[in-house]
Formats: C-alpha cells, structure tokens, sequence
C-alpha cells in the first residue's frame, strides 16, 4: 500500500523541501571548474556502484567537493532517464553556473544533484519499489545572535544495481520522502 500524505503532511513536506532549497545555498564551493573526464555509457564495465546508501554519502560528497565529476558520473543509473552521460562528467548536471558560492537562505545552490556538501545523512526511506530507496539529508544553520536554528532537507533516489547502490537523476516525489525508515 503507497504511502499517501494527508494536507498536513504535505503541507510539512513542501515547506520542508522550500527550506531545504533555501539552505542548500550554504554549501557551494568556491571553483565553478569542471575535471575534465572521458564518458562512459549507462551500465557498461566502467559503471561503479556502492555498497550501500549510507556509505555512499561520504564517497559522494567528498567527489563534490574535489569536483571530480567524471567519477561521480559513473556511479549513476542514467536508464530510461534520456540523460547523456556527458553532462555528467563535465559537470554541468551537478552545478548550477548561477548558484551561489556564498552561504545564506534563499539563495540558489551551487550544486544541484544529489546534494550539497554541508548536509549530512538523515535516514534512508523505503519506496514502494523494493529495489529504490531515498537518501533524505539534513542540514542545520545557526545563525546566531539568538535566532532560532535553520533546518533543511534534501532527498535524492538511489537504485539497487546487481551488488551494489547506483544514484539516480532527478529527485523523490513528496510521497517517497514519507516512506518508512530502512535499517
């Protein structure tokens, strides 16, 4: 049985995902330069996975943060998605080149997929596909001077591939991110 959110559950979750995109601003990076890497296609040997959601998280935002987007590109499951892989390893699906490198709310993040580097591993949700699961990522930012802590999610979608864990492009419906905690 889906998991359908009543208006005061989706009423949270969009307020949560507007905060979430407000704050994700506060952790871009400074160089918008992209490593030049060679392409590969969806699913041939080259294609990398991980061996679960939870350790992906580190891996995946410490390839953020060196900007080696060659190598975050082949731990994707692009199928069905019409996205070329290109777009990955050069980078331009990862950052937006009007985002901002500055920290603060309601601003437009420098990386858009899967997150940015200043959220850290919330829980990872089941989804009605036993083979899909969400990374949800929180964030907190104080600051200061007796203002009350900022909160921010972001969710991306990560598929079961053979041993391993691929991310997949785009993100979870409200109705993913209210699946039940795996684990």
């Amino acid at each position: 049985m889906p998991n359908r959110p009543t208006s005061f559950l989706a009423t949270c979750t969009l307020a949560a995902g507007t905060l979430a995109l407000a704050c994700a601003g506060l952790a871009g990076c400074a160089s918008t330069q992209a490593t030049p890497a060679a392409a590969q296609p969806a699913g041939d040997a080259g294609s990398r996975s991980f061996a679960s959601p939870r350790q992906a998280v580190d891996e995946i935002r410490a390839m953020i943060r060196a900007e080696r987007w060659g190598d975050l590109a082949a731990y994707y499951d692009l199928r069905g998605s019409g996205i070329d892989r290109r777009t990955l390893a050069d980078g331009s699906f990862f950052v937006n080149p009007n985002g901002s490198a500055e920290p603060g709310p309601g601003r437009t993040p420098r990386i858009r997929h899967p997150f940015a580097p200043a959220f850290r591993l919330g829980r990872v949700l089941a989804t009605d596909d036993p083979a899909v699961v969400v990374v949800e990522m929180m964030v907190e930012i104080d600051q200061g001077a007796g203002a009350p802590v900022q909160r921010g999610l972001e969710h991306f979608r990560m598929r079961s591939v053979g041993d391993g864990w691929q991310v997949l492009p785009g993100r979870p419906t409200p109705a993913e991110t209210l699946g039940r905690p795996v684990g």
